[in-house]
């Protein structure tokens, strides 16, 4: 009885060794990129609040109507605006006794929510970006609106910044820099600074191929990074010679 029970005990492990190989078969390949292994998981801060459409979400679903009307219409993509694509979202309260109709727009090289006055259908704002599924716009009802975005010149990796709306216009908040805190690598060797100038002192040097997480970033090519061994500093980026995988696309 016990030699019984080991042949089907091993003929079950068997099977279950030939099964596990045929589905591992069965699944997609990773990708192996290194801009794919260096995106992370980017969780959406607003994600708590009310989503009332695309990228659009409110303290309070009362502040939004939604866009009734056809929802798409479609564009030459020759005409002289260069719009390709146009879809009506809705009214939405940006400030006590304030709405803007939203659009979301598409174009040949980005795409953007446009805010337009509901009166004369002039555009009061527009939030631009490489593609509308990187962002997303939180409205207080008060007059802010916060944006979470992949902003130029990142591959990946997400930012908050806050607006006012005062005076008839959006005004950003300025922050001393917008937090990013995303993996890179390493392109060539570089130097780290103490300030965000090549002209202040050297903190260390990065070899090429090393791993540095981007804390933040001032203006489009300077980055504050964290090394390896918890060093901080200012990478300057080489706009000929990008020093950074984080700007680097393809």
């Amino acid at each position: 009885m016990p030699r019984s029970l080991s042949l089907v005990t091993t003929l079950c492990l068997a099977a279950f060794i030939v099964g596990k190989a045929s589905y591992a078969q069965t699944q997609p390949a990773k990708a192996t990129s290194k801009a794919s292994a260096e995106r992370r998981s980017e969780p959406n801060p607003f994600e708590k609040h009310v989503r009332v459409a695309d990228g659009i979400y409110v303290y309070d679903r009362s502040q939004f109507a939604r866009y009734t009307g056809p929802l798409v219409s479609a564009r030459n993509p020759d005409a002289e605006d260069g719009v390709v694509e146009r879809k009506g979202l809705g009214a939405i309260l940006v400030s006590p006794g304030i709405k803007f109709n939203i659009e979301l727009v598409a174009k040949p090289m980005h795409e953007s929510y446009e805010f337009k006055d509901i009166k004369t259908g002039s555009v009061v704002h527009e939030f631009t970006y490489f593609a509308t599924s990187a962002a997303s716009l939180l409205f207080t009802g008060q007059g802010v609106v916060y944006e979470h975005a992949r902003l130029d010149p990142l591959c990946w990796g997400t930012v908050t910044r806050k607006y006012e709306f005062t005076d008839g216009k959006f005004t950003e908040t300025r922050q001393p820099f917008l937090l990013l805190a995303a993996e890179t690598e390493v392109l060539q060797d570089s130097r780290l600074f103490v300030l965000p100038t090549t002209t202040s002192a050297q903190v260390a040097l990065l070899k090429k191929g090393m791993k540095v997480t981007v804390l933040a970033y001032e203006g489009s090519d300077r980055f504050l990074v964290k090394t390896p061994l918890g060093l901080t500093g200012w990478l300057i980026n080489d706009s000929a010679n990008s020093s950074v995988s984080i700007t680097q696309c393809n």
